[in-house]
């Protein structure tokens, strides 16, 4: 029985361990679940703040087809974005957890193509700069076997313009996406902000530490994992370790975020740590799972062993 205890325990951890893409979520956050990725939706903007999704090598290969079309979120209690308000925007409807990230799983590539997924992007950026980084999470999903991803449009400053007809979309300035490799024996990772402008660039020129996308978003990233590994791995960026380019000169805003060797001292002073706070309501949830269920074993060892004293009297 000591077995099935510590075999439930190491299941649940391993459970647990499939939420390492979450970001640190907080009372009154419109958090919405897929099968495939989980998102904050941000009804200022009809947008999600963050999309969080896990990636394998499994799941990048396929042959599952585009849908015809997007549908509006039924999840979302405030109601999604419609897909008419990108109807002749100039702007296309940018996916966040990328379709081709699904190919394996026809149902899966579809649940992408959901409005709450959605955010606008100028075509030369979906297809330019913003489809390249997708591309390399895809090859390095191949290379490494498994990734945990978080991206989202950064509208803390406000977006540059808005569209739609039934509703109002803001336009993001930049994007970010973040990315954890947890596959030993080299755990790392990596950032990227990118302007929204059209080209097509060395994607290394964006390259940042996960740090820095914290202190630029004000998402706390990867909290699961524990505090010193994610110490570590979030003020590290080594772009060689990700085959890209070190010797690359970062954009002009990015420029103080770069650290590409281990050794390197930085330029100015490094943002200061997030703080952070007491355990999410998704963490708690999960412990008071696993704890009423190590609880209900044990009431079930109990009874066993009082029946079958019971009897031998």
């Amino acid at each position: 029985m000591k077995k099935l205890i510590i075999l439930l325990m190491l299941l649940s951890v391993g459970v647990y361990a499939q939420q390492y893409e979450l970001p640190r979520t907080n009372p009154g956050d419109e958090i919405v679940r897929h099968p495939n990725y989980t998102l904050k939706y941000n009804e200022q903007y009809e947008q999600p703040d963050w999309v969080a999704y896990r990636i394998t090598r499994d799941t990048v290969r396929g042959t599952a087809k585009r849908p015809s079309g997007f549908k509006s979120d039924p999840l979302v209690p405030t109601k999604s974005a419609d897909n008419s308000d990108y109807t002749n925007s100039g702007y296309d409807r940018g996916h966040l957890c990328p379709s081709a990230d699904f190919r394996a799983d026809q149902k899966l590539l579809n649940e992408t193509f959901i409005m709450s997924n959605i955010t606008p992007m100028l075509h030369d950026f979906n297809a330019g700069d913003w489809g390249d980084v997708e591309d390399h999470e895809r090859k390095w999903a191949m290379q490494n076997g498994e990734l945990f991803i978080c991206t989202g449009p950064i509208l803390k400053d406000g977006p540059s313009e808005f569209i739609g007809k039934k509703s109002k979309v803001g336009v993001a300035k930049r994007f970010y996406k973040v990315i954890l490799d947890n596959q030993e024996p080299e755990l790392k990772m990596i950032a990227f902000i990118v302007p929204h402008r059209e080209g097509l660039e060395d994607i290394s020129i964006y390259a940042v530490t996960v740090r820095e996308a914290e202190r630029i978003t004000g998402f706390d990233f990867f909290p699961a994992l524990p505090d010193d590994i994610e110490q570590k791995l979030e003020t590290e960026l080594d772009l060689r370790k990700w085959g890209l380019n070190p010797n690359a000169k970062p954009i002009e805003q990015n420029r103080h975020a770069i650290d590409t060797t281990a050794d390197a001292k930085p330029t100015q002073a490094a943002p200061k740590p997030i703080q952070k706070p007491g355990m999410s309501e998704d963490q708690i949830l999960i412990y008071v799972l696993v704890g009423a269920g190590v609880a209900m074993v044990i009431l079930g060892i109990v009874i066993f062993v009082g029946v079958r004293m019971n009897r031998r009297k």
